[in-house]
This record gives C-alpha cells, structure tokens and sequence, in this order.
C-alpha cells in the first residue's frame, strides 16, 4: 500500500501528462459555475456618464458655499431631468444661482462654461416651491454642498480596460451581474470533464425501489455520484449496475471506453473478495494501474489506472468510501486535469481528544462551526462525529466538513488544529457552509 501523500503526486503526474485542457465559447446564460480559460478586461467604463445617486437637485457646490440656517440660499429651479433622459448641455451663466432638479440615476446636467454641476442635494434636506402643475420653481438651501455628493461619476465602478476577471475564475451568479453590467455576453471557459460510471454488485437494486427484498439494498451511491458530480459542474453519465460477474463487467468497462471519457468511476468490487474481480480485468483489458490500496479509512482498496488518456477509478462499494474516494481522489484529479490549482484547506480546533488507527489516514465526517465560548470566540472548532463506519449514512445528515486525521498518529488531543473540507466540493474557493 502507499501513503495518501504518494497517491495524490500519482494523480497530479498523471493529470499533467494529459496536456493543456481544451476550452469552449459560452454565452451568460450559460456561464454558471464554468471556468472561464481567459482574462478580461472592462470593455466600458460604468457607471457610463455621471448620474445622481438620489432624487433631489443637482447643484454647483460652489454656488452654495455660503448656505446656512441662518442664510439660507434660494436657487431656481431650470427643469426636470429624469433617468434614462439625454443628458442636459448648455451655455448656462457662471454667476447664476440655478439648479435643476434631477431623480436618481439620472444624468447629470452639463454645462460648456465653467460651471459645473458636481453634486445633489437630497429632496429631504430642501424647501421646495412648485406651481400648480407640481414643477419645481425654486428650492432653499439651509446648508452647504460637497463637492461629489451624491453623485456617482463615469468609471467609478469599472474602468475600462481594468482586469475584470482572471483565468482560472469561477464563474459565480454575482460574476454574472458584473459581465451582464458591462455587456460581455460571450466567452471562453474550460471544457467540463466527462465522467462515466456505474455500480457493481448483484445486491443492489435503484433507489426508488419501495419494497426492499431480504438481501438487497437500494443503490445509494449513484444517485450521490451524480449530484456530486453535477454541483462540481461535470458532464457525468451513469450506465447502470453490473452484476458480480467479471465478463459482464469487461463489456461494460468497452462500453464506457467507447463513450471516450476523462474519467471512467465505478464502485464495488475492487477488495479481496470472491466476487472483486475489477483488477483482473483491468489488467487483462491492458490497463495501467498506479495503485490499488491505500494507507486510509475509509476506502483502503481504492484503484487508479489508464487507458490511454481515459482515467480509471475503482472505488469500495461501501456508500461513505465511495463518498470519501470520489471527494479525495476523484474530485482533487478533475482539479489537477483542468489545471485550476489544489483546493485550499482549512484548519480547525478539535472540540475532544479523539482515537485512530495508526499508520491510516483517516477521513472523517464531522461537523464545523465558529465558536462564541468564552475564551474561544471566533475560533473554527470540529467535532467528529459518531458512526465513523463506512456503510453508515445517517451522519452524512449532521455533517458539513471532512476532518483529515494524519497517517503517523494515533491519537489527538482536544484543542489539536487538524486540516477540515467542506463536504461537498465545488470549483468556488474556500466556501464552507457551517
């Protein structure tokens, strides 16, 4: 058996080895969660044009210098300048005490002499005098405008030709709003992975089955593998379950080689039972294997092999080491492939002294929180929880993380800082749901 460490090197080599990874032209509405294979830059400037930020008066901050409560200022009201309206120019006199009244994001008046109008007075803060048909004739001004107030001005939240988003960025919903602002509707991301894969194992019936026979359990693994696979934004396929039967199984695996995948995952059958016999094949069928068992729990008889440039997983049948080999070997090989960098970690405090196997690293399903103890605020705690057993789901339920327990120790004690995931993965970095 090898290390966990060693079999992650195996699969970051065998990943690079594949070369660059292809790209794909996509539109917005077809961006969630791609990756985008380029840089961009701002191909505008917004906001556009100068623009009020409230509904009020847009006023030349100079002009109103001199307003207080004890000398307010009375301007007059030129007209009314509404969103979406052509901006207001003009000759309009240096000396004159005007302003316009204006509604927010609206563009603001311009002027071809000196005077400006850099700033607006909320409607709250003035008097305002209108005539019968509710037109603004003047306003009072009891204090004194900044200059910029309430104003948003050209550029002020993307500057054109400003990077925007960097290679390797995932696009996110509020990614979206950003590209939609700015009228990109079209670019390159890289290509999703294609993932085929299926079960072994005589026992196991689909999930929807409602009466359950004596021997026979639902299969729970491939509609988790599915999921997963899909919130990890993969192209993934299930072609069925194979019985306990090595040929049956050999015409399955020409199947899912036809289908040309990166990935090839199957579960079960991959142990040192009668009936596991996933090994042989693939050694008859020419594959080359890198590793069969690893120094872990759960999921110690995982497989990794090729065909070509098709990857192969073998994982346990049993649902938690499917869950642990498609969350640590399967998802961190998509990762290196596409080339987008190892998933950041984080580091928790251990909430209890907890017990291992030595010489094993351990994947535990736990939960994670912040603290708000006394002498612990702000301090990320985890707690393993019970039901560490590899066929066991129900803690799936409780837990949010992974906690990763180190091969050399035995034991660790309460307060220790170990390395937790997220439970699920996805390509956004360092997003935990606690």
């Amino acid at each position: 058996m090898i290390s966990y460490a060693r079999a992650r090197e195996i699969l970051t080599r065998v990943a690079g080895e594949r070369g660059a990874w292809g790209s794909e032209t996509v539109t917005l509405d077809q961006a969630m969660g791609r990756i985008l294979a380029q840089d961009l830059a701002s191909p505008e400037s917004v906001p556009s044009f100068d623009n009020s930020a409230m509904d009020g008066f847009a006023v030349n901050s100079m002009d109103t210098f001199s307003a207080s409560p004890a000398t307010p200022l009375v301007l007059n009201v030129r007209g009314c300048i509404a969103a979406g309206e052509t901006p207001i120019r003009g000759e309009f006199p240096q000396g004159a005490f005007d302003t316009f009244e204006i509604m927010t994001g609206a563009p603001m008046p311009f002027s071809e002499s000196a005077k400006k109008w850099d700033a607006v007075i909320k409607i709250e803060e003035v008097e305002v005098t209108r005539d019968r048909e509710g037109n603004a004739k003047s306003i009072v001004l009891r204090r004194a405008v900044r200059p910029s107030e309430n104003v948003r001005f050209l550029g002020t939240d993307f500057k054109r030709g400003n990077p925007l988003a960097q290679k390797g960025h995932v696009i996110t919903a509020e990614s979206i709003m950003a590209l939609a602002t700015l009228g990109v509707v079209k670019f390159s991301v890289l290509r999703r992975p294609k993932v085929v894969f299926l079960s072994t194992g005589r026992e196991l019936v689909d999930s929807n089955t409602a009466d359950l026979k004596p021997g026979f359990i639902r299969n729970s693994s491939a509609p988790f593998i599915a999921a997963a696979l899909k919130s990890f934004g993969v192209d993934a396929k299930f072609l069925g379950v194979i019985a306990d039967d090595a040929s049956e199984f050999e015409r399955a695996l020409d199947q899912a080689l036809a289908e040309k995948p990166d990935v090839i995952l199957t579960t079960g059958a991959v142990s040192m039972g009668k009936f596991d016999f996933v090994a042989q094949v693939l050694e008859k069928k020419g594959a080359q294997t890198f590793f069969h068992k690893v120094n872990i729990r759960p999921g110690k008889p995982i497989l990794f092999a090729r065909f070509g440039e098709t990857s192969f997983f073998g994982v346990p049948g049993n649902p938690v080491s499917t869950a642990v080999g498609l969350r640590f070997f399967v998802i961190p090989f998509l990762r290196d492939l596409m080339g987008v960098g190892k998933e950041p970690a984080l580091m928790a405090r251990l909430d209890r002294a907890v017990k291992k196997p030595q010489g094993l690293e351990c994947f535990y399903k736990a939960r994670l929180w912040v603290s708000s103890d006394k002498g612990q605020q702000g301090q990320l705690r985890v707690k393993i929880l019970s039901g560490q057993e590899s066929f066991m789901v129900s803690p799936l339920l409780e837990a949010n993380a992974w906690a990763v327990l180190p091969e050399q120790r035995d034991a660790l004690k309460e307060g220790e800082l170990i390395e937790v995931l997220p439970l699920g993965a996805t390509l956004s970095e360092g997003v935990v749901i606690l």
